[in-house]
């Protein structure tokens, strides 16, 4: 059996596929000001979060009513949460001084 999609069904998908990325997009200042606050590479975290970014835009640019989307999105969150934590750990770690 075939789903038809309606017409309001299209339109919301639309708008919470736009805001949903827009949200997540939105992560990439706030990441950027947590990572200069830890003394983590901006750069670094900033190329990581375009990366991870990539997918959704693509597939948002490409058809905005699509289902796949949410996913990728879903997915994207996931990315970004577990790659920037390991940025932070592994780059705002300071050498431990000894003393004897």
């Amino acid at each position: 059996m075939i789903h038809q999609v309606s017409s309001f069904e299209q339109s919301y998908t639309k708008k919470v596929n736009t805001i949903g990325f827009l949200f997540l997009a939105a992560h990439l200042p706030v990441l950027c000001v947590l990572a200069a606050f830890n003394g983590a590479s901006v750069v670094l975290t900033t190329c990581v979060m375009l990366v991870i970014l990539a997918a959704p835009a693509l597939i948002l640019w490409d058809d905005l009513a699509s289902k796949l989307n949410a996913i990728a999105m879903g997915i994207a969150a996931m990315g970004s949460v577990v790659a920037l934590i390991g940025i932070f750990y592994l780059l705002s770690r300071k050498p431990k001084q000894v003393t004897a």
